[in-house]
């Protein structure tokens, strides 16, 4: 599917107009080419691992979760909220 995702960008087609063309559902092209941005990408899936420097311990940061959404939201968390809390935002 990564080569036929090639093919897209080089044909000058419309996604819609390259999945008729080649009979694929354009669901199916938006699964792959999220798959490929994934595989090609240095962050999987956005997200950094974030861990202390030497010499530091993971309790020196007790600076609070600052979560911005796109809409102008923000929203501020205690440090050491569980993952699985952050997860539901």
């Amino acid at each position: 599917m990564f080569s036929i995702i090639a093919d897209f960008q080089q044909s000058g087609l419309t996604r819609i107009a390259f999945c008729e063309q080649k009979n694929i559902a354009v669901a199916k092209f938006y699964y792959w080419q999220n798959k490929l941005r994934e595989h090609t990408s240095d962050t999987p899936n956005g997200f950094i691992r974030l861990t202390p420097g030497k010499g530091q311990r993971s309790t020196d940061y007790l600076t609070p979760i600052v979560m911005q959404y796109p809409i102008g939201v923000s929203l501020q968390l205690p440090a050491g909220t569980p993952i699985a809390t952050l997860r539901t935002f």
